[in-house]
């Protein structure tokens, strides 16, 4: 009888624990999917292309970069170049009928009293066009005293689009204004606004490109080990703050599904807005897969454990990446018969006299 009921009971933990893996799905390593030849689709496992896509991104950060060094040497409002349609204010110490304010023409030109029509302005400095209207005013003046300033810009704008809070064109107020000091005048990101921007540079810029440039805004303000990427601003530029992106978690984690991209967000931290691992999650070999464009995916193994053990390099997700937490064999069917075996203790318990 003993017997009998020992080998019903062993019959009846192997049938729950069939049914109970049966609802469990097994996610199978890269290595083990290689040896067994199924690999993974169109997804190739090319950890050297995933890191040359990163090295291309930063490449044309740094190109953009240093194409608009020259632009921070002579920043300030006494460099700005005056264009059409700014607004050119002249005071004349001691002359107020000589004071005005005139509209650079489309002819780039401006009138002044006295002075008359077709004064060249567009092209020129605050101090080069300073220098001429003096020569002009020593006609009727003998030592001119005069203050030029712009008093409406408007004709070198910038465009900017997306996760702000007043996207619109906005003027360039001098030269070298910079990228981050325009995000603020456009009221800053808005809380569905991605960790980083896209600056398409103007069709007439040595820098342009236009599939654009991505620049994280944790690079725009800096840290205490690193200096705020600086990005001069010209006519032209769109700059695109985009939604926050997604990545997909799935697998060996608590919660798998889609999770919304912070700034900078790394492969650890999107494990731990999935809830974290499983106890079956084979932690040394977490799938990062990427679409790199032109309908290519390219994967790299991450051991997640020495990345939060022993400080190694984790890296960062991007939009649209998978992060794939694979099962450890061993583990994963310990976890079912530990279940299954918890699961025949319900209900089971022991009254005390």
């Amino acid at each position: 009888m003993m017997n009998f009921f020992y080998s019903f009971t062993k019959y009846s933990l192997c049938l729950a624990l069939f049914a109970q893996t049966a609802c469990v799905r097994y996610i199978a390593p890269r290595s083990e999917l290689d040896k067994k030849g199924k690999g993974s689709g169109n997804i190739v496992l090319k950890p050297e292309e995933f890191e040359n896509h990163e090295k291309r991104l930063a490449d044309k950060l740094t190109a953009l970069v240093e194409s608009r060094k020259s632009l921070m040497a002579g920043s300030g409002e006494s460099s700005y170049m005056i264009g059409v349609g700014d607004v050119i204010s002249l005071n004349v110490f001691g002359f107020p009928s000589l004071s005005t304010d005139s509209e650079v023409a489309a002819d780039q030109t401006i009138s002044l009293p006295m002075l008359g029509d077709n004064i060249q302005a567009a092209g020129l400095s605050l101090g080069d066009l300073k220098s001429d209207l003096v020569k002009r005013l020593r006609r009727f003046v003998k030592d001119p005293k005069i203050q030029l300033s712009i008093k409406n810009y408007q004709a070198s704008r910038v465009f900017v689009v997306g996760e702000v809070t007043k996207p619109g064109s906005y003027a360039l107020k001098r030269n070298g204004e910079q990228l981050l000091e325009l995000l603020s005048e456009a009221g800053g990101r808005t809380q569905n606004a991605s960790g980083h921007v896209i600056l398409v540079p103007s069709s007439t810029s040595a820098s342009s490109d236009s599939a654009g440039v991505e620049i994280s805004l944790d690079d725009l303000i800096g840290n205490a080990n690193s200096r705020p990427v600086q990005i001069s601003l010209v006519a032209g530029d769109t700059i695109i703050v985009p939604e926050a992106g997604n990545v997909e978690v799935f697998g060996e984690v608590e919660k798998p599904g889609s999770f919304k991209l912070a700034s900078r967000t790394s492969a650890l931290s999107a494990i731990a807005s999935a809830g974290g691992f499983t106890y079956a999650a084979k932690v040394d070999e977490v799938e990062i897969i990427r679409d790199i464009g032109s309908g290519s995916k390219v994967a790299v193994l991450l051991n997640l454990e020495d990345v939060a053990l022993k400080g190694y390099k984790d890296i960062r997700i991007r939009d649209g990446d998978v992060i794939r937490v694979p099962s450890d064999s061993g583990s994963f069917f310990r976890r079912q018969v530990v279940d299954v075996i918890n699961g025949t203790f319900r209900g089971v318990g022991v009254s005390a006299k």
